[in-house]
């Protein structure tokens, strides 16, 4: 829907050398109101709906992502209530697994979080030996991770496997715990900021580590 309005009235002459003037009152005898165009505006609220309407949908208020129904013609996913026409693709989210995670933090032995493994901790080696490294996997898609494993590198130490479940669910999120006395040694701060993680699972096509 357009709407139409115009402006004040404009008056337009020309003067004995063959100028032509604009005023928004009658200057000169002569002065005649100008032949303006309307000035049209468009109805924004109905302008958003039609373009949300041309929106392909997503399955977030569908239920979520039923990738039992298969893919759409399209290649997209089909949503649990049957929504089709959806942006995400079916190979992505139903053939692919993805998952991600946060820089490790480290927590005391009464689980109050110390701060992050990568920073500089005023903590004492003793206190490190009583601490625990937790780190969270979030699952990006919609079919369950399986066969997951994640193992911590400290200098001049073997991978050490991380305490937690094996599989994560659609879309849903594991806690992993590592208590350090497991390293059976002593274990310096430096080397917990040092350290590496390694994170696998069966059928993983990509597992990134999101900075927090």
């Amino acid at each position: 829907m357009t709407t139409h309005c115009s402006a004040d009235s404009l008056y337009t002459w020309k003067d004995s050398e063959g100028r032509t003037h604009y005023s928004t009152t009658p200057q000169n005898p002569a002065a005649t109101k100008a032949d303006l165009p309307e000035i049209q505006r468009e109805n924004i609220s109905q302008k958003i709906k039609q373009v949300q309407s041309a929106t392909p949908s997503t399955c977030q208020r569908h239920g979520g992502v039923d990738c039992s129904k298969g893919a759409d013609s399209d290649g997209s996913v089909v949503c649990v209530d049957g929504t089709r026409d959806a942006i995400a693709s079916f190979s992505s989210l139903c053939m692919e697994v993805k998952l991600s995670y946060e820089t490790p933090t480290l927590h005391n032995e009464n689980k109050e979080l110390l701060g992050n493994v990568e920073k500089r901790l005023s903590i004492t080696p003793e206190q490190l030996a009583s601490s625990s490294v937790h780190i969270t996997l979030r699952n990006r898609s919609a079919i369950r991770a399986t066969g997951v494993n994640i193992k911590i590198v400290l200098p001049t130490s073997v991978p050490i496997e991380i305490f937690g479940p094996d599989t994560v669910e659609p879309f849903g999120v594991a806690d992993y715990i590592f208590p350090i006395k497991l390293v059976g040694r002593s274990v310096a701060p430096h080397e917990l900021r040092e350290a590496r993680f390694k994170v696998k699972c069966e059928n993983c096509s990509s597992v990134a580590k999101i900075k927090n």
